[in-house]
């Protein structure tokens, strides 16, 4: 069968194929300052790492974004003040429903629906942002 014919990946062209290999002993310490580095988003596996470091030494890295770190802590902040607010107005409703004040019912009522919908959505931001800041 000729190459022409050849089913399957392509072959390499003979400067490209990995027919060399070196082992190298390293201590523990050595090997944790050697793979502080790695990243499994941008190298697949640990030898295309290493031979990143060794040939390019140019090793792509994953910055955290500090805005990104901010924004999560004050989406926390901001969901101690809505367990707050959510508070206040349990307080105005259970004073509502003691003295059975009809006339500012509705209004605590939808207090209250617009408390627990904000209060859904700052949840859903903070995990989402918190994903993202996961994989960066």
């Amino acid at each position: 069968m000729s190459k022409n014919n050849r089913k399957g990946r392509p072959l390499k062209a003979a400067t490209e194929k990995l027919t060399y290999r070196t082992e190298v002993n390293l201590s523990k310490g050595e090997y944790d300052a050697v793979m502080a580095d790695y990243d499994p988003i941008f190298y697949p596996t640990k030898t295309a790492y290493l031979r990143a470091r060794v040939v390019d030494k140019n090793i792509k890295k994953r910055v955290v974004n500090a805005n990104l770190e901010r924004l999560e802590q004050t989406l926390v902040n901001s969901n101690e003040e809505l367990n707050k607010l959510g508070v206040n107005i349990n307080q105005i409703a259970r004073h509502l429903n003691t003295y059975k004040s009809a006339e500012y019912k509705s209004e605590v009522l939808s207090l209250l629906q617009l408390f627990l919908s904000a209060e859904k959505v700052m949840y859903e931001m903070q995990g989402t942002i918190h994903e993202i800041h996961e994989k960066w």
